[in-house]
This record gives structure tokens, C-alpha cells and sequence, in this order.
């Protein structure tokens, strides 16, 4: 605007010395007016484009707006399409919200598996033995545990534990449990506790993951393989278990990036407490 009235001074001025030609005073003049306008929208084009580019830098940028001239408007609405289609495009390309996963509980596990005769196999004879094994332990418990069958033919009997102070009292109950199991020989058991995750199903048992199913199941697969051994557990539940009469053995617990865990052998004939180093 500057430039414009600048302009527009020397022509007054000019015009002023031209009275005696008054058509080549207006033709100066419209010329004047026609170029004061064209300098002030470069100039208005200029600054409209020089603040969009700063608004830019800006992430929050909701959206662009200009006003006044038509092609930095036509300019504003073609970016803010831009701005849309790359809105959706990372909402679609952002993953879903995980579930949130149950938390935690402290459970006892007892395993259960079968020892074989030398060259015999599992067959459904087999799992109908152990499957009435469940049942018996189901009903000793009064329905209180959940189960869960391995590939191998291995049942795993899973107590939850309401408080952590209560870890004792659930494995002295997996203890009475398997004692009064005991008198079949062919029973051999693994006895673990620890943390696991319980995901309820629908139209299933709940899914139960954790180490301590794992560890059970090997510890009873160990007392299934030695004959001499009944009833397996590592060394903290052992510790925990201390009114049972036990022993420990050369076998070794392995877990992936910590120390090997001894395995004791509990007796489950006698409740004295009697352990050897």
C-alpha cells in the first residue's frame, strides 16, 4: 500500500502541472490506479504465502485459513484436503488398543501323569484312568481347583491362592490331595506354585498360562521317568512345604537365563519333617 500511495502522489502531482490536458490526466490516472493494485496484491499475495509457510511448521495445525485473495484461498482449501486425507490415512494405519490382560494370581499347581510299564504307550485306557483321577480330586476339593490336560497325558490340578500369606496352606492341601492319591503307584506328581495369568472363555474352561503349570508338568513328567520318585517339587516350594518329610535329589530345575533350581522328593507316606541336604 506504500508503493500505492507513493504512486499515487507523483501522479497528483504531475496532474497538477497537466490541467491543460484533462483526457491525459484520467488516462494517467487509471493507469496509477491499475498499477497501485497490482502491487498491493503481490504484496498482500507475498505475506499470505509467507505467513501459510510459518503456520505450517506448526504439528497442531488443525486447519489453514486465509482471507481475502482467491488464490491463496483456492491454495488454503487444497492443503487442508491434503491435511484430511493424511488424518485418515494414519487413523487407519494406527494398530487398535491392545486388551487389557486379567492380572496375575498366585497359584498352587499339582501334575499328575501316569508311569508306564517298559515299551507301553499311552492309549485311551490311559486317559480314562487319569480322567478318573481328576474326578476323585475334584471331588476331594469340593470343586475348588481348575484343570488343565497336557498333550502328553499329563493332568494339571491348579489352585488359586487368595492372599500370598495362604501359599503354605494351598500346598499343604495339594500335599493331602496327592497322599490321598498315592496308594495307586503308577501315580507320579509335580508339585509347583507361583504367579500365573487366568483367561476366562466363553464356551471353554478358562485358559490358565503361566511357569508354574510348566514346571509342574516337567516335575511330574521327572517322577514319571524315576522310578524312586513319587512326588517332585523345586527347592522354594520345598522350603514352603516344610512339614512334609522329603529329601533332595541330584535332578536340577532349568528355567532360560537363571540359576538351575534343586528338586526335592517328598514323601508321601509320613507327615514328620525330616529333609536331607
Amino acid at each position: 500500500m506504500g508503493i500505492g500511495l507513493l504512486l499515487l502522489l507523483c501522479l497528483g502531482s504531475a496532474l497538477w502541472q497537466l490541467q491543460a490536458l484533462p483526457w491525459l490526466s484520467g488516462m494517467l490516472l487509471v493507469a496509477a490506479m491499475a498499477l497501485a493494485w497490482l502491487l498491493n496484491e503481490r504484496i498482500s499475495t507475498r505475506r499470505s504465502l509467507i505467513g501459510l509457510a510459518e503456520r505450517l511448521r506448526d504439528e497442531r495445525l488443525p486447519k489453514v485459513e486465509s482471507a481475502g485473495l482467491v488464490a491463496a484461498v483456492r491454495l488454503d482449501q487444497a492443503l487442508n484436503q491434503a491435511l484430511q486425507r493424511r488424518r485418515t490415512e494414519v487413523a487407519h494405519a494406527r494398530p487398535a488398543p491392545a486388551p487389557a490382560l486379567p492380572p496375575l494370581t498366585m497359584v498352587v499347581v499339582l501334575g499328575i501323569g501316569l508311569r508306564l510299564e517298559p515299551g507301553m504307550t499311552y492309549s485311551p485306557h490311559h486317559l480314562v484312568r487319569l480322567d478318573e483321577v481328576v474326578q476323585r480330586a475334584q471331588q476331594w476339593l469340593e470343586h475348588e481347583l481348575l484343570i488343565h490336560l497336557e498333550g502328553d497325558g499329563t493332568a494339571l490340578l491348579v489352585l488359586r491362592v487368595a492372599a500370598r500369606p495362604a501359599v503354605a496352606a494351598r500346598l499343604q492341601q495339594a500335599l493331602e490331595l496327592a497322599r490321598s492319591l498315592a496308594a495307586d503307584r503308577t501315580l507320579r506328581f509335580g508339585l509347583s506354585c507361583g504367579d500365573a495369568m487366568i483367561l476366562p472363555r466363553a464356551t471353554a474352561e478358562p485358559l490358565i498360562i503361566g511357569a508354574p503349570l510348566e514346571d509342574a508338568a516337567r516335575l511330574a513328567r521327572m517322577a514319571v521317568a524315576w522310578h524312586e520318585y513319587q512326588l517332585l517339587c523345586s527347592e522354594p516350594v520345598a522350603l514352603l512345604a516344610r512339614h512334609a518329610a522329603g529329601q533332595r535329589t541330584e535332578l536340577r530345575l532349568t528355567h532360560p537365563g537363571a540359576p538351575p533350581l534343586p528338586v526335592y522328593a517328598l514323601d508321601l507316606c509320613a507327615a514328620a519333617v525330616a529333609r536331607s541336604a
